[in-house]
């Protein structure tokens, strides 16, 4: 199931309508269910549940940003767990291990879908609506400074759904036009490349490897662009291997793929990206997957349980569920710093 950002707050995070049902089970050699009891957290405040799914009333944002009236500030040590919550909105910021709450990022997120960190600890989130319902944008905050953006891209994006960079620090953005837009990090005057694979749909996850191959799904097909963006060569087309819809997407260090597809996350072999190797399955709304740098932990955030699920990698038996006891209202992506696997 994915969700789509609509021009009204009355809904809850700016009236989420659902675009499918989580419906349908992945086949694959391993099949897990996250069933493991919450991580113990140290949340900053306590929320309550009980809301319709999607729903972010006006007093649930407004308890949300009084206590998340102050930023986190760079923490001495890492790895740190950065978790874009659609519902606050807010980047909310875990200590790795642990999964304290050590605070939120507030400042210009809005609506966040999606979030990365570069090898150099930059932060970038798509945040799906802009000011006055406008097209939204990518907002990057430097390593040791998330009062505020050090970036900000919006050439081309249109309502974008998802945010990586590559080994090069250029930035990428998949949007709901079913354009993937790639910018030199830090300039918004023009895009490196602007490439739709999609013509009449959208990208829902971009991921790239350590060879710059751009790989990208869409609600039915998985695109990948051998070398790069460069001109906008016709992208290697593969179906989904799961028959529910694509959406997050990431790749490991030997280039297998992990799809998040709704009620699993499947791991996809490279390089024919066509045989699921395994599958992590059990999820209502699985939206999202990312991969820390070892390639020792996937997190897969799904929107119907309100929950990130820590996955031992490539093992796949389940670590940890992190929900509402971690400060978390309602997560749509989640990723640990350092990252950019490559």
């Amino acid at each position: 199931m994915r969700i789509a950002f609509a021009s009204t707050l009355t809904a809850g995070i700016a009236a989420i309508a659902l675009l499918t049902a989580c419906a349908g089970n992945s086949t694959g050699s391993t099949s897990l269910v996250p069933g493991s009891p919450a991580l113990p957290g140290a949340a900053l405040h306590s929320r309550e549940r009980g809301s319709p799914l999607g729903t972010c009333t006006e007093a649930r944002r407004l308890r949300a940003g009084v206590a998340h009236s102050q930023s986190a500030k760079p923490a001495a040590r890492s790895p740190l767990l950065y978790v874009a919550d659609v519902c606050e909105p807010s980047i909310d910021v875990l200590r790795g291990g642990t999964y304290y709450e050590l605070g939120s990022i507030t400042s210009e997120v809005s609506d966040p879908v999606d979030v990365f960190a570069d090898s150099k600890g930059n932060l970038y989130a798509a945040n799906s609506i802009g000011p006055n319902f406008s097209n939204g944008y990518i907002t990057e905050y430097a390593a040791d400074n998330w009062s505020s953006p050090s970036f900000t891209y919006n050439v081309n994006v249109a309502y974008p759904f998802a945010v990586t960079a590559d080994a090069n620090g250029n930035v990428y953005e998949g949007d709901e036009n079913g354009y993937i837009n790639e910018y030199y990090q830090e300039q918004n005057v023009a895009t490196v490349a602007s490439c739709q694979p999609v013509s009449n749909g959208r990208i829902y996850g971009v991921a790239v490897d350590s060879e710059n191959d751009v790989f990208a799904t869409g609600a039915t097909e998985l695109f990948e662009y051998p070398g790069g963006l460069n001109k906008c060569p016709s992208p290697t087309v593969l179906p989904l291997p799961s028959t529910d819809v694509g959406q997050g997407i990431a790749v490991d260090k030997n280039a297998n793929l992990l799809i998040a597809n709704g009620k699993s996350v499947e791991v996809v072999d490279a390089p024919s990206y066509s045989t699921v190797n395994a599958t992590i399955g059990g999820f209502s709304c699985a939206v999202n997957v990312r991969l820390n740098k070892a390639n020792t932990l996937a997190f897969v955030t799904d929107t119907c349980s309100e929950t990130v699920t820590l996955v031992n990698y490539p093992s796949l038996t389940i670590a940890g569920v992190l929900g509402t006891g971690n400060g978390l209202i309602y997560p749509s992506a989640a990723v640990e710093h350092p990252n950019a696997v490559y």
